[in-house]
């Protein structure tokens, strides 16, 4: 394999990172995380938000690793599960559901099967 072909000369780093999230992406920099969600009309959803201040935890090695990866696993959580709030306001209640939904509110039903 020619890794002259997988990494660049003069490639710049960059602090940015993201993730995938329901119907988009999540674009986090140094400073600001960027939310962009398809909306079921064609449209994008665009929310962007600071990034919260670390803590002085942050800056010791080893705890600066667990520190940021729960931190990360905290943002993506939170982010992942605004997406799905964005969703549903945006799709109609009156879906058709599969055998999977109609099996589970059979055996739990109603108000415990989307608890």
């Amino acid at each position: 394999m020619d890794l002259k072909k997988i990494f660049l000369k003069d490639a710049c780093p960059t602090a940015i990172g993201g993730q995938a999230i329901m119907e988009g992406i999540m674009m986090r920099g140094p400073e600001r995380t960027a939310i962009g969600i398809r909306l079921p009309n064609g449209k994008i959803y665009m929310k962007t938000q600071p990034n919260p201040k670390g803590s002085k935890w942050g800056k010791i090695p080893i705890i600066r690793g667990v520190v940021n990866f729960v931190a990360s696993m905290v943002q993506g959580t939170k982010v992942l599960m605004y997406s799905a709030d964005i969703l549903e306001e945006y799709y109609p209640e009156d879906y058709e559901k599969d055998k999977f939904d109609v099996w589970v509110e059979n055996k739990l039903g109603k108000e415990k099967a989307w608890k």
